[in-house]
């Protein structure tokens, strides 16, 4: 990796407004806008230990805190006797996640977590009502099926149920076709993964009596209506707080 990359000076410059509040973070802030501004790339090998110290002038110590804490959040990876390589891509089994950890300390009310949840899923199904395909309307179809299927003959299995309704999901967003919102709203549904086992669960008969509301979501992206599709999500959402809330 050509030194240039790392240029003190302009490194300085974009971390200058960040609070430091160790030679470690310094060292991650420099590396975090390196990779925001492409100076470096994932799959590029970093230079060495000992010349990451020399160029930030800061200790070795603080290189390896600064690698040791990167390779912990599966930023970078260390290849022993070849040294430590940026991540080619992030890595969606790690178990420790920092922004799902950052999210469950902020303790979101349940009309913040309503709201994240429809902003995120309304323009979700308007991307897929533009880019779908047969293919994948099919695939939906049966992902739907499946579910309706579970429901109607194990309605007690929720671990199941919540498979095939997590399913539907990933597979909206994977058909919208657009990585940095799907890797928010896997990130998202990662969260909200108690609060729909919960609704789940919910003996209430208002899940009968709604019906599918996966189907209206089906319906809309057939007749590519996008008004539909607003009113799908929107009825969606509104059961799910009915489920939650219903005795």
């Amino acid at each position: 990796v050509p030194m240039s990359l790392f240029d003190k000076t302009d490194d300085r410059l974009l971390y200058g407004t960040q609070e430091v509040h160790s030679s470690a973070d310094y060292v991650i802030a420099i590396l975090k806008d390196a990779l925001i501004a492409k100076r470096i790339a994932p799959g590029d090998k970093l230079p060495s230990e000992t010349e990451l110290a020399r160029r930030f002038s800061v200790s070795r110590s603080s290189i390896r805190e600064a690698i040791k804490i990167l390779s912990a959040f599966g930023v970078v990876e260390s290849k022993r006797g070849d040294g430590t390589y940026v991540a080619k891509e992030a890595n969606d089994t790690f178990v420790f996640k920092p922004l799902l950890f950052s999210f469950i300390l902020t303790q979101p009310d349940f009309r913040e977590l309503q709201e994240l949840r429809f902003m995120l899923e309304d323009y979700i199904l308007q991307l897929v009502l533009q880019r779908y395909s047969v293919n994948d309307l099919q695939i939906l179809e049966a992902c739907n099926n499946q579910l309706k299927q579970c429901k109607e003959r194990h309605p007690q299995n929720a671990e199941e149920i919540l498979h095939y309704d997590l399913q539907f999901h990933w597979l909206l967003v994977r058909i919208a076709q657009n990585k940095l919102i799907e890797k928010i709203y896997i990130f998202v549904l990662d969260y909200f993964k108690p609060y729909i086992r919960r609704g789940i669960e919910n003996p209430a008969t208002v899940i009968e009596e709604a019906g599918y509301p996966h189907d209206a979501i089906i319906q809309a992206i057939k007749e590519k209506d996008p008004q539909k599709a607003h009113a799908a999500i929107r009825r969606s959402i509104t059961i799910w707080k009915q489920l939650l809330t219903v005795n």
